[in-house]
């Protein structure tokens, strides 16, 4: 008797502990953005980023602008992504094609923008020059709504070049954001 109770526990344990990953699951959601519009998001750059076109672009396309200037980013919209309680936190990890020999900045931060407080979250840095080509892991942005009291909204990925990098080029093609909500 006592095992046939054990294996009845064991299951709804096993049950209970299922149901909630597949309810933290149901929260993420993925976008590939290219640097143009062609998937129907939008983009936009501080004015010295420009088009220009190569065989290992992603879509054959990117966007190059010269580094050393405070001002040089790169925006990828997508829809907002909001927490439903400022308890939650918004994780959005950042993966970047970086597949050419003209990007060579070598400290491009990319950052995920909560615009309820209209602010940037590092997801990390990079050195382009040295990057390995194809996709790259950058890291992890987190917005705590804990922190301001305020449900937190997600609905960006920032590139920045780095301000010093003078005779380097910062490269902005497609990046891959992953929303999670915990």
């Amino acid at each position: 008797m006592k095992r046939k109770s054990l294996k009845a526990t064991t299951a709804l344990l096993l049950t209970f502990i299922l149901m909630n990953l597949l309810v933290i699951n149901i929260f993420a959601v993925s976008y590939t953005i290219d640097n143009d519009d062609a998937q129907g998001f939008s983009n936009y750059g501080s004015a010295n980023f420009t088009l220009y076109y190569g065989s290992n672009l992603w879509y054959g396309d990117g966007r190059l602008a010269a580094s050393g200037s405070m001002d040089t980013y790169y925006d990828y919209y997508y829809p907002s992504y909001r927490a439903t309680s400022s308890s939650q936190k918004i994780y959005g990890e950042i993966k970047a094609w970086l597949y050419d020999i003209n990007f060579t900045d070598n400290s491009t931060s990319y950052c995920l923008r909560d615009a309820v407080n209209d602010g940037f979250y590092s997801a990390g840095i990079i050195n382009q020059d040295l990057a390995a080509p194809g996709w790259n892991n950058i890291g992890v942005a987190v917005l705590n709504g804990k922190s301001s009291g305020k449900i937190q909204c997600a609905d960006r990925v920032r590139i920045y070049s780095n301000w010093w990098g003078v005779g380097t080029n910062c490269g902005a093609d497609a990046i891959e954001v992953i929303l999670t909500l915990h």
